[in-house]
């Protein structure tokens, strides 16, 4: 889930939800991560009512544009380096230890600010059963 206040003058938030599929893992660390969505799968993702209406009247977003291209991360918390470097990192820790091998490379340019369009998946595929154990490291 992504969730952001609506800032001064206004009261309430805006955010979005979206079900992981069994047997993978998702991960936020202060930086918003879900991007666009399949706006007619209303059993696996639920969003604020108003999400686009409010990023169009803050001028986050073009009037003009089709709703099913919004990007909650784009529009409310656009991906910098710093951000790759302070929160995503912390996302890619996670993730090269439960996913296929193959992960850490792909995704370490990314990680380390180098690459800010080669964009970490929401979630990923776990190669083996995680224990409690292994959620506390």
């Amino acid at each position: 889930m992504d969730f952001i206040g609506k800032g001064p003058g206004e009261t309430g938030a805006v955010w979005v939800a979206v079900r992981l599929p069994p047997g993978t893992v998702g991960a936020h660390a202060n930086q918003a991560r879900i991007r666009s969505w399949d706006w007619k799968d209303t059993s696996g993702v639920m969003w604020a009512p108003d999400i686009v209406p409010f990023a169009v009247r803050k001028g986050l977003y073009p009037a003009s544009a089709r709703p099913e291209d919004f990007s909650f991360a784009d529009t409310f918390d656009p991906i910098t380096v710093i951000g790759a470097r302070l929160c995503e990192a912390r996302v890619y820790d996670l993730f090269r230890q439960v996913a296929e091998p193959a992960f850490a490379e792909q995704y370490l340019d990314y990680a380390q600010g180098k690459n800010l369009t080669n964009r970490m998946p929401l979630f990923v595929k776990v190669q083996r059963k995680l224990s409690v154990n292994d959620t506390f490291w």
